[in-house]
């Protein structure tokens, strides 16, 4: 669903993103033409996952609920098994509601790139070891498992 220079899901699905970008100084247009940009963009997605029965109803944007995101992003994933890839790869980021984008193009020192620990949705940090027990992770994991 995206690379190491992408935020991470639920970062894109909440717009924190474009925050991120506008508090380093690099946005190329006005932040309310960036936020009104990315809307657009995010709302084309979630159309097509809600054309696909993948989605129900709305609010998955900035003020959605970590479930609500949750739930998202689980959709997304499912867009992309409906897919012929015969390759699929899951980000651990996206598979436990991390929000922070872990490494931001056109940044040296302004941003702690490939530093930021891996945390859940309200920011508890999350070690490899608890990942058994992480809900998000299971969840997301059974789905991915489902489609094998």
């Amino acid at each position: 669903m995206n690379t190491h220079d992408l935020p991470p899901a639920a970062g894109y699905l909440a717009g924190e993103h474009v925050d991120l970008r506008a508090s380093l100084g690099l946005l190329s247009r006005p932040v309310e033409e960036e936020r009104a940009a990315d809307e657009a963009s995010r709302e084309a997605v979630l159309s097509l996952l809600r054309s696909r029965g993948l989605l129900r109803g709305s609010g998955s944007g900035p003020e959605a609920g970590a479930d609500r995101i949750q739930e998202t992003v689980e959709a997304l994933h499912s867009l992309i098994l409906q897919t012929p890839s015969v390759l699929l790869g899951v980000s651990l980021t996206d598979a436990v509601g991390e929000r922070r984008t872990q490494n931001q193009p056109g940044t040296g020192t302004e941003y702690p790139n490939w530093r930021i620990p891996l945390c859940g949705p309200e920011g508890q940090a999350i070690l490899l070891d608890d990942l058994p027990a992480n809900d998000r992770f299971n969840s997301l994991a059974e789905l991915m498992r489902r489609s094998i």
